[in-house]
Formats: C-alpha cells, sequence, structure tokens
C-alpha cells in the first residue's frame, strides 16, 4: 500500500482554498489580531490615567465656571430628582 502524502496535502489545500477556508481564516486571524491590538493600546494603564486627568480637569473648570454655590445647588436638585 502507498500512501501519498504530498497528494494528500494538495487535494487538501485545493478544497481548502476553492472552499474559502484560508481566505474565512486569515482574514478572522487578521481581524482577532487588530482588534487585541487596539483594545491593549487603549486599555493599558497610561492612556487609562490620561482619560482620568483630562475628565478631572474638565469637571474642575466646570465647577469654577459655575461657582460653588450654584454646583451645590444643581447637585442637590439632581439628587432630588
Amino acid at each position: 500500500m502507498n500512501i501519498n502524502v504530498q497528494e494528500i496535502v494538495n487535494a487538501k489545500l485545493k478544497e481548502m482554498e476553492e472552499g474559502k477556508v484560508l481566505e474565512t481564516l486569515i482574514t478572522s486571524t487578521v481581524e482577532k489580531a487588530v482588534t487585541k491590538a487596539v483594545t491593549d493600546a487603549i486599555d493599558g494603564y497610561s492612556i487609562k490615567r490620561i482619560l482620568e486627568n483630562k475628565i478631572e480637569e474638565d469637571v474642575k473648570a466646570g465647577v469654577e465656571q459655575v461657582g460653588f454655590m450654584a454646583y451645590n445647588t444643581l447637585v442637590a436638585e439632581q439628587v432630588n430628582n
């Protein structure tokens, strides 16, 4: 009995190519890699800290513009609602 491994591999590769299995696998893998890279970059501590600082600065500026009494009134109204 002779098993031609190369022939089996070639036939399977051709079948996978015709069925777009390889194209789908490559596309899916690239999409997962890009998604993970973006998530990891944004989810890092330094980015979170920058966002926290920016939000804190904006809130402080808003409070300073409104004034302390007006801010307290606004907070009290929101709590009552």
